[in-house]
C-alpha cells in the first residue's frame, strides 16, 4: 500500500525573472459520492505593453467528509495545479483558464510528503482514518449491531463496543468496504495485496479488549484477509494473552506474536508496520515489542486474495462470506498508512495521545507507576502468585528501568560527577533490589500454572538484569561489593529462577524455542520432549546460524559450547534447557577462586561467561566419556587488537602466566572469606590454547569462563606461623631426619639386617627422610612458585611412598603369621612402593596445570588436590591400624614354629600398630586442615599437623626399628647390657639369636 508520488509542479509562466507573491499548494478532499466538470485548460503566453502581476491569496478550507477528514489549505479559485509565484514582467502576462469543482470535490491526490514529527495526530500523518468506527463501518450481520461507547481513549470521540460477543451466539462485527475505490490504483492493489505496497504498510487501532486465559480461540482486531495459509492480506488478533500480527503476500507469510503486553479491560494501542526489506513489527502502546524479518514460503501456487476487498473490525472474514473469530471488548481510531512507519516515528500510532495517558491508575495502580522506587515500594505488598499479575508486573517494571536506565546515563551536563555518581548508584542498588524482590516473590508455583507462550513474558526479568550487568557499572559494583553485595549471587539465582520457570510451563503443542536478546545478555529458552532434542548428536550456544544480528554490536564473538544431547535424560518428561551469555559480566563477576583463595590480586576473568542449565539433572556419566567443550576468547588479547596492538606484551596490561578453564560453584568455601561460591577447575581441563582462544573440556554443566592467572599466584596467605610452632616444628624436622638416617645407615652396614622386613624398613625410611626434607625446606621455598611446585610433587610422591611401604610392612607381617612366608617378595615390593605412588603423582601433574600452586606447596590450591594425598595417607593409616590389630590377635596360632622368629614377629607386629597409631594422629588433624573442613579453626588444626607431621621419622625409629628385637641386637650388640637395662627385659640373648652364612639372621624354612 504505496502513497503516490506527488503531483509535477507545471509552471504557469515563462521567462519569470523575480518572484512577487509565493503561491499555496492544494490539497483536495475526499468525498463519499464526489462529482467532477471540468474545462480544459492551456496556457498561452500572450503580450501586453503595461506590465500585470497576479497574487493569489492562501485560504484555509476544513470540509468534514464521511471517509477522511483533512486540513486543507486551498487558493480562493480552486485549481489542479500548483503555481509557482506570478511574476511581474515588462511584456508577457499569464493567462491561467480555470478548472472548476462543484461543491463536493471529486477525490483529488494529495502530494507526498514527509510528516512534521512533531505533529503526532492521525490528522497529519495518515492515510486512512476511521475515527468512528461504528458509523463508518457495516455490521456484517444485521442482528449484530455495534453500537458506539464514550468509553473511549482520553481525548477521542466514540468507540466501537463489541459487548455483544460476550455471551453466545457472537456476531458483532463491522465491515469496511470499497477500501481502494476513492484512492488511486496503487494503493487499492496495496490494499488488495500487501505485495504491491512498495513503500511498505502500517496499521493501528486502540482496543479495550475482554479475555481470560482460559479462551484459546482467535479474537481478531481487524483484518483484510490474509492467514497463515497464504490468502494475501493483513490481520492482528489475540488469543489467550498473547497478540499476533500477520502479513501475507500470496507468496509468503510473516507472523510474529508477544505475549501479556495488554491489560485486560483496559485501553491499549496496538499497531503493526511491515515491509519487504524489514519484515514484520508489533508495537503495544507506541514501543516496538515483537519482530520478524523472513517470511514462511507459502506452496504454490500463490494464493489469491480475497473478493471483493473488505476490511473487518473485530472479526475476520473467510472464504464463502463468512465471518468468524469475533472480538471483546471495544475498538476505536483505526488509521492506516501507505509506507512502514519507522521506530523513531512510533508515536504516530497513538495519534497524539501521551503514552502515560494509557494507563488505568485506579485499576492497575503499579502499573502505571513510572518510577523505580515506587515499583520497589510496592512489591513488598504485591500478591505475584497469580500468572497474568506477575507477568504484567514483570513487564511494566522492565520497560519503567529500561527507561530509568537511560535517563540517569543522559542527565543534564549541569549535574556535578558526584551526585550524578551517587545517582547511578543508588539507581543500581534499586536495580538489584527489584531483581532479587521479584524473583523471590515468583520463585514459588504460578496459579493457574504457566503455558509456554508465557515464558516470553517472564524472561523480560533479562532486560533488567541485562541493565544491572552493563560493563560501566564496574566502579559501582565495586563499592556495592564493599558494602556486601555479590553480583554473582544476583546472577546465580535468576539462572535458577529462569530455568525453574520454564521446567515449570505445562506442554504445549509445539515446543518452546525463544532467544531473548538484551543490551548485554542473550539467552535461549528451549523445552522439548527428550525425542525431539536427540534427533541430533550435539547442542551448540550461541546458535550464530540464525537470529545472530546482536553479534554486530558485541564485537563478532565466537565463544560457544557444545552439549552431547546423550547426556540428557530419557523418558516422558520433557526437558528444559536455559542457556545463557553474557557481554559484560566478566568485568563485574568475582575472582576468587580454589587456585589463589581469597586474594585474588593479579586475577581476572579474561573471557566472557557461558552458562548451561538443564532440568531434570544431566547425566554425569555420559559427559565423563562425552564432555562439553567450550570455546572461549581472550578478552585481553581482543582489546588489544581492537587498539591495533598484536599481543599483551605491546601494552601495559596485567601479566598472565596461564589461563584456566573454570566453572562457578556456589558451595567453594574459602578460607578468611565470609563469601561463599567461587571458580573451579574440578572437572574442567584445557585442550587447546592459542593467543586469541582457549579450548576446554568439562564433565559437567554450569557456568563457564577462563581464568587469567598473575605468574606469581598467591593463594590465602597465612599469618607468620606463632614461635612455639616454628620451634617444635624444626626440633622436630631435625631429630627426624638425624634419627632416620642413623636407622638407615645401620641398616645398610649390617648384613645381618639384610632381610625382607628390614630392607622394607629401610625403604621406609628413605622416603620419610625424603619426606621431612622438603617439608623443611617449604619454610623457606613457599614464596617461589616454581620452586613451590617441586616440594609440592616431592611431598606429595614421597608421602605417598610413605604410605604405600606401611602397607607394605604390614601385608608381609600378615603373610609371615598367616601363611609363613617370610622372604622372596622383596622386589615386587621395591616395584609396588616406589611405583604407584609414581604413577598415581604422575597422572595428577599431567592432568592439573595447577599443579602445586599453594601458599604452602600442598600439592594444590584445590581440595581436590589436596585430598589426592591425605585421603590416601589417612586411609592407610586407618587400614594399617586396623590391620595390625587383627594380626595381634592371630599370635598365638602362628605359622612358624621357630619361637625366636615368633617373638621378632610378635613385637613387630606390636610396634607397627603403634606405628599407624601416630600416622592415624597425624592425619587426622592434617585431613581437617587441608580438607578445610573446619574453616573457622583451619589455623589450629593446621598447627596440631604440622607439629605431630615433624616427629614422623622418630616414630618410625622408635617403634619401628628400636622395636624389632632383631634389629636391637645387631646393631647394639655390645651394648646389648645397656638395652636390657632400658627395656627391663633379660628374655633375649644375643647367645638365642640363630645366624647362619656368617652374619645373617635366617627366617626361613622355621615352620611346618
Amino acid at each position: 500500500m504505496m502513497t503516490p508520488e506527488p503531483p509535477k509542479v507545471v509552471p504557469t509562466t515563462e521567462m519569470t525573472t523575480t518572484t512577487a507573491a509565493p503561491t499555496t499548494t492544494t490539497e483536495a478532499t475526499t468525498t463519499q459520492q464526489p462529482t467532477t466538470t471540468e474545462e480544459p485548460t492551456t496556457t498561452e503566453p500572450t503580450t501586453t505593453p503595461v506590465p500585470t502581476t497576479t497574487t493569489t491569496e492562501p485560504t484555509t478550507t476544513t470540509i468534514k467528509t464521511t471517509t477522511t477528514t483533512v486540513k486543507t489549505t486551498t487558493t480562493t479559485l480552486a485549481t489542479t495545479t500548483t503555481k509557482k509565484a506570478t511574476t511581474t514582467t515588462r511584456k508577457p502576462t499569464t493567462t491561467t483558464r480555470r478548472t472548476t469543482t462543484t461543491k463536493k470535490p471529486t477525490t483529488t491526490i494529495p502530494p507526498t510528503t514527509t510528516p512534521d514529527p512533531s505533529d503526532s495526530r492521525y490528522s497529519a500523518t495518515t492515510s486512512l482514518h476511521l475515527p468512528d468506527l461504528s458509523s463508518t463501518g457495516l455490521p456484517v450481520r444485521p442482528d449484530g449491531p455495534v453500537p458506539p461507547s464514550s468509553d473511549s481513549p482520553p481525548g477521542f470521540g466514540e468507540a466501537a463496543d463489541f459487548a455483544e460477543n460476550l455471551h453466545p451466539p457472537e456476531k458483532a462485527c463491522l465491515k469496511v468496504p470499497d477500501l481502494g475505490s476513492n484512492q488511486n490504483k496503487e494503493e487499492e492493489r496495496c490494499w488488495k495485496n500487501p505485495a504491491h505496497c512498495k513503500r511498505g504498510f502500517s496499521a493501528s487501532v486502540f482496543a479495550k479488549l475482554i479475555f481470560n486465559r482460559g479462551d484459546e480461540g482467535d479474537r481478531y482486531l481487524f483484518s483484510t484477509g490474509g492467514s497463515a495459509e497464504g490468502v494475501p492480506g493483513v490481520a492482528v488478533w489475540r488469543r489467550g494473552i498473547s497478540l499476533h500480527g500477520l502479513v501475507s503476500t500470496g507468496e509468503g507469510v510473516w507472523t510474529t506474536h508477544v505475549t501479556g503486553l495488554l491489560l485486560n479491560d483496559t485501553w491499549g494501542n496496538v499497531a503493526i508496520t511491515w515491509s519487504h526489506e524489514d519484515g514484520l513489527e508489533l508495537y503495544v502502546n507506541g514501543r516496538r515489542e515483537a519482530r520478524v524479518r523472513y517470511p514462511e514460503p507459502v506452496p504454490p501456487p500463490p494464493r489469491p486474495p480475497l473478493k471483493p476487498l473488505l476490511l473487518t473490525v473485530g472479526c475476520r472474514r473467510r472464504g464463502g462470506g463468512k465471518f468468524a473469530d469475533f472480538t471483546k471488548g471495544k475498538l476505536d481510531e483505526f488509521a492506516a498508512w501507505m509506507h512502514r512507519v519507522p521506530p523513531h516515528n512510533a508515536s504516530f500510532f497513538l495519534g497524539g495521545m501521551e503514552p502515560d495517558k494509557i494507563c488505568n491508575p485506579p485499576k492497575h495502580p503499579m502499573k502505571c507507576s513510572k518510577d523505580i522506587k515506587t515499583l520497589l515500594d510496592q512489591l513488598d505488598t504485591m500478591d505475584l502468585s497469580q500468572t497474568d499479575t506477575a507477568m504484567s508486573t514483570i513487564m511494566h517494571i522492565a520497560e519503567v528501568a529500561t527507561a530509568a536506565s537511560a535517563a540517569i546515563g543522559d542527565e543534564e551536563d549541569g549535574v556535578d560527577e558526584e551526585e550524578r555518581r551517587r545517582r547511578r548508584k543508588e539507581h543500581l542498588r534499586t536495580l538489584v533490589a527489584v531483581v532479587k524482590k521479584l524473583v523471590d516473590k515468583t520463585s514459588g508455583p504460578l496459579n493457574p500454572g504457566l503455558e509456554a507462550d508465557d515464558m516470553a513474558a517472564l524472561l523480560r526479568m533479562q532486560e533488567m538484569v541485562s541493565g544491572v550487568l552493563s560493563g560501566d557499572k564496574q566502579d559501582l559494583w565495586k563499592e556495592l561489593a564493599a558494602e556486601g553485595e555479590d553480583v554473582s549471587s544476583l546472577v546465580s539465582s535468576v539462572r535458577g529462577w529462569s530455568v525453574s520457570k520454564l521446567h515449570e510451563s505445562r506442554k504445549g503443542d509445539k515446543n518452546v524455542d525463544l532467544m531473548q536478546v538484551s543490551d548485554t545478555v542473550v539467552s535461549r529458552s528451549l523445552k522439548s520432549p527428550p525425542g525431539d532434542l536427540k534427533r541430533v548428536p550435539y547442542l551448540y550456544f550461541p546458535d550464530y546460524g540464525s537470529k545472530n544480528e546482536w553479534r554486530g554490536p558485541w564485537g563478532v564473538p565466537g565463544d560457544q559450547l557444545r552439549v552431547p544431547t546423550a547426556a540428557f535424560p530419557g523418558g516422558e518428561e520433557s526437558i528444559s534447557i536455559q542457556s545463557m551469555y553474557y557481554k559484560s559480566y566478566h568485568k563485574l563477576a568475582p575472582t576468587r577462586n580454589s587456585f589463589t583463595g581469597a586474594n585474588s590480586s593479579g586475577v581476572f576473568v579474561d573471557s566472557r561467561v557461558l552458562s548451561f542449565d538443564v532440568r531434570p539433572s544431566y547425566d554425569a556419566g555420559v559427559l565423563a566419556s562425552d564432555p562439553v567443550i567450550v570455546r572461549l576468547e581472550h578478552q585481553i588479547e581482543k582489546e588489544n587488537l581492537l587498539r591495533g596492538t598484536t599481543s599483551a606484551e605491546e601494552v601495559e596490561g596485567p601479566k598472565i602466566a596461564s589461563r584456566e578453564c573454570v566453572r562457578w560453584s556456589d558451595t567453594l568455601e574459602i578460607p578468611e572469606s565470609k563469601l561463599v561460591g567461587g571458580w573451579v577447575s574440578e572437572g574442567c581441563v584445557r585442550l587447546n590454547s592459542t593467543p586469541t582462544y582457549t579450548t576446554c573440556s568439562c564433565d559437567g554443566l554450569g557456568q563457564f569462563a577462563l581464568l587469567a592467572l598473575p605468574p606469581v599466584p598467591k593463594a590465602y596467605v597465612e599469618p607468620e606461623d606463632e614461635p612455639w610452632v616454628f620451634v617444635a616444628r624444626g626440633f622436630g624436622y631435625t631429630i627426624s631426619v638425624l634419627l632416620l638416617v642413623a636407622y638407615i645407615s645401620a641398616i645398610a652396614l649390617r648384613p645381618t639386617l639384610h632381610d625382607q622386613f628390614h630392607m622394607i624398613r629401610l625403604n621406609l625410611s628413605v622416603a620419610a627422610v625424603g619426606t621431612m626434607l622438603a617439608f623443611f625446606t617449604v619454610d623457606f621455598k613457599r614464596h617461589d612458585p616454581e620452586s613451590c611446585r617441586v616440594l609440592s610433587g616431592m611431598i606429595h610422591y614421597l608421602y605417598l611412598c610413605v604410605g604405600c611401604w606401611v602397607a607394605i610392612l604390614t601385608h608381609a607381617l600378615f603373610k609371615g603369621f598367616i601363611k609363613g612366608v617370610v622372604d622372596g617378595r622383596t622386589v615386587v615390593y621395591m616395584l609396588l612402593g616406589w611405583g604407584l605412588p609414581l604413577m598415581w603423582v604422575g597422572v595428577i601433574v599431567a592432568s592439573t596445570p595447577s599443579y602445586g600452586y599453594e601458599n604452602r606447596c600442598m600439592v594444590g590450591p584445590s581440595r581436590a588436590l589436596r585430598c589426592s594425598l591425605a585421603c590416601p595417607l589417612f586411609l592407610i593409616s586407618i587400614g594399617a591400624l586396623a590391620w595390625s590389630v587383627i594380626i595381634c590377635c592371630n599370635l598365638t596360632t602362628p605359622q612358624i614354629k621357630r619361637k625366636e622368629v615368633v617373638d621378632e614377629l610378635n613385637a613387630c607386629t606390636k610396634m607397627l600398630c603403634l606405628c599407624s597409631l601416630c600416622l592415624c594422629v597425624v592425619w587426622v588433624p592434617g585431613l581437617v586442615a587441608w580438607l578445610e573442613m573446619d574453616t573457622l579453626n583451619l589455623r589450629g588444626w593446621r598447627n596440631l599437623f604440622q607439629v605431630a607431621n615433624a616427629w614422623l621419622g622418630a616414630y618410625i625409629v622408635l617403634f619401628l626399628g628400636l622395636g624389632s628385637n632383631h634389629f636391637r641386637y645387631a646393631v647394639l650388640e655390645k651394648y646389648v647390657k645397656y638395652l636390657n637395662k632400658i627395656f627391663r627385659s633379660n628374655e633375649i640373648r644375643p647367645s638365642y639369636m640363630d645366624y647362619t652364612n656368617g652374619y645373617r639372621f635366617e627366617y626361613r624354612n622355621y615352620y611346618h
